[in-house]
């Protein structure tokens, strides 16, 4: 199963399915994250729960990309957004 991984921190993005965590915010200090790749961190849990072999994380989003996926699927229609403006 390919899974969608909504992490709403800043983060270094190196990959679709890649990105290393810079500091963390709103109140959150978990030890171990701040520098690592989370998508890898979140595989590894996974792996130590049996899930490993069966979920792929496909692609890291901001909270907004997911809550705009998140929609589009369930009210089974096409998303789309504006990553952008020409200067």
């Amino acid at each position: 199963m390919e899974l969608g991984f909504t992490f709403s921190f800043p983060l270094r993005q190196t990959a679709l399915n890649a990105g290393v965590l810079t500091t963390w915010t709103k109140g959150f200090a978990a030890s171990g994250v701040v520098g690592h790749d989370v998508c890898a961190l979140l595989h590894a849990a996974l792996a130590r729960l049996g899930l490993g072999a069966r979920v792929r994380v496909a692609a890291l989003l901001n909270d907004t990309v997911g809550t705009m996926v998140a929609g589009a699927y369930e009210q089974r229609r096409r998303a789309a957004t504006d990553a952008g403006t020409a200067p």
